[in-house]
């Protein structure tokens, strides 16, 4: 059974705030959004919300018409990928089915994003200083990059190829612009990402922590973290 209809209020319907949920899967009401970019189920208001985050980009880094929020609660987890909660565009080639779960535990009121097996994983944009440990692997534009020995070779994101090429010459102005340029150390790679430079992102683990400010790419879908909202007891 569903529950009662949702009624927007006015500054859901001013930010065009979308909210994920399982109640929705079942009754059915995603099933009338498919091909639409993004999607995600409309849900009764509520103060259970661990953090807001917004889609920031579409498939090929096109911006949303107007801002799209996604409020994570506690008691929801949104799903994202081709049949999850909040949907990426349809010419997204690097989205899986079921992609990645975006959560919050209520014991530590923190946000995480849960990599669900997915072809391409989740991505963290670099951003100020950083290191990459050999082995760290990259997203810039559509394609892969490995750290190894200090230097970085080209890997294709389809996990079958499996064998990396030196990365191409004509990729390597926009890719060491947008990373600092970065320097060698031991089998590190260390840099700064400059400000207004093109965004490279760096693979996360399974399950990691998000914090405000972070960008995460899911598929060729970015979503930005804004501040948390605290939960509401009793």
């Amino acid at each position: 059974m569903s529950g009662p209809p949702h009624r927007q209020s006015g500054d859901e319907r001013k930010s065009g705030e979308v909210v994920g949920g399982y109640r929705a899967v079942s009754t059915g009401a995603l099933a009338a959004q498919r091909g639409s970019s993004p999607a995600a189920a409309k849900l009764p208001d509520g103060d259970d919300a661990v953090a807001l985050v917004r889609i920031v980009a579409l498939s090929a880094g096109r911006p949303p018409a107007f801002p799209l929020d996604v409020r994570v609660a506690y008691n929801r987890p949104v799903l994202v990928g081709r049949e999850g909660h909040l949907r990426p565009s349809p010419d997204d080639r690097f989205a899986s089915a079921l992609h990645a779960r975006l959560y919050g535990d209520p014991a530590t009121s923190k946000l995480y994003v849960e990599d669900l097996r997915s072809r391409v994983g989740v991505h963290r944009r670099l951003s100020g200083l950083f290191r990459l440990e050999a082995g760290a692997r990259l997203r810039f534009r559509d394609h892969g990059y490995r750290c190894v020995d200090g230097g970085l070779v080209h890997e294709s994101l389809d996990p079958a190829e499996t064998r990396p090429r030196p990365v191409a010459n004509e990729d390597l102005p926009a890719l060491i612009a947008a990373l600092g340029p970065p320097f060698r150390r031991g089998n590190s790679l260390i840099g700064e990402c400059p400000e207004g430079a093109e965004p490279v992102y760096e693979r996360i683990g399974p399950q990691t922590e998000l914090h405000i400010g972070d960008e995460i790419l899911i598929g060729a879908l970015a979503l930005s973290v804004l501040a948390p909202r605290a939960k509401v007891r009793g």
